[in-house]
């Protein structure tokens, strides 16, 4: 998967999950709305974003199975 931030808001909005943007002055940052988690839903880098939404995949796939 091309880790663009338009493909990874696609592959988020799949999962009912939104990447909101901020900058400041150190960078990019996305926070992760819709993830269910209490913490864990900022990231700092595409790899980052990419790497959750997958996290998220499979916990969600390990409940539907019980």
């Amino acid at each position: 998967m091309t880790k663009t931030l338009k493909s990874l808001r696609e592959f988020a909005a799949s999962m009912g999950v939104k990447i909101v943007t901020t900058r400041d002055d150190v960078g990019w940052g996305y926070w992760l709305e819709g993830t269910g988690w209490d913490d864990e839903n900022f990231c700092t880098s595409h790899d980052e974003i990419y790497q959750a939404l997958k996290r998220l995949e499979r916990q969600r796939a390990k409940k539907l199975k019980g």
